[in-house]
């Protein structure tokens, strides 16, 4: 199943399951995949620069 990896700056402590980034990633997709495609978070990694790695992948 494909997935895709978003990459955020952080804002700071943030729980992994925020549903801002599937809302965001809904709206960069719309218009390129079927409106039905939703994402889920499946991992998650902070790293020391203060950016925040999001996988996601779709939701069948």
């Amino acid at each position: 199943m494909p997935s895709l990896m978003l990459r955020s700056p952080s804002t700071g402590p943030r729980r992994a399951s925020t549903p801002v980034f599937p809302a965001r990633i809904n709206r960069l997709w719309h218009g390129t995949a079927p409106a039905a495609i939703r994402f889920d978070l499946i991992a998650s990694r902070a790293f020391d620069d203060g950016v925040v790695w999001l996988r996601y992948q779709p939701v069948r």
